[in-house]
């Protein structure tokens, strides 16, 4: 599920009770940021935990989804883990903050691509083994692909997700 299905959503919620909002879509660590030093209000669709890092945001306890982080490839690959990813040829969104943190700590070698469903076409045209996304988005991505005439048979997701 991408971003602007969770501002509508929001929108609609906070306006039963009387609250105007505005979302405004920038890059994942400028969002992050600007949430952090209060120039912005909030976040919406982040990862449990990043009030850790970021320690003027406040974790609000009901999520209003949930998903993760997953490897997607054309075939079977036994991935239960990150360490089990360094072992292939990987890709993933540029801004992606927990992708690009494991992506580091396990000193995985990657291609990095700048939007969505260019990281679908990557894995479509096998310059990856697998690609590294959340599940919403991915599925978001497909079904743009789909409806344009173009195949996505074959993509996984592998199970477990590397991140909750």
């Amino acid at each position: 599920m991408d971003h602007y299905i969770f501002s509508n959503i929001l929108k609609q919620v906070y306006s039963d009770i009387g609250i105007d909002t505005e979302f405004t879509p920038l890059p994942s660590a400028r969002s992050l940021v600007n949430a952090n030093r209060g120039i912005t209000d909030g976040e919406i669709a982040r990862i449990k935990g990043l009030n850790k890092l970021y320690k003027d945001l406040i974790q609000v306890p009901i999520p209003i989804m949930t998903s993760g982080i997953y490897a997607l490839s054309l075939k079977k690959l036994p991935i239960k883990s990150w360490q089990d990813v360094s072992k292939y040829s990987v890709a993933y969104r540029r801004g992606i903050q927990i992708i690009k943190k494991e992506i580091d700590k396990y000193q995985i070698q990657s291609g990095v691509v700048s939007k969505d469903l260019d990281l679908i076409h990557f894995l479509l045209r096998g310059r990856a083994d697998i690609i590294l996304q959340d599940k919403g988005l991915a599925i978001s991505s497909m079904a743009k692909i789909r409806d344009k005439g173009m195949s996505i048979s074959g993509i996984q997701f592998i199970e477990p997700p590397l991140t909750d």
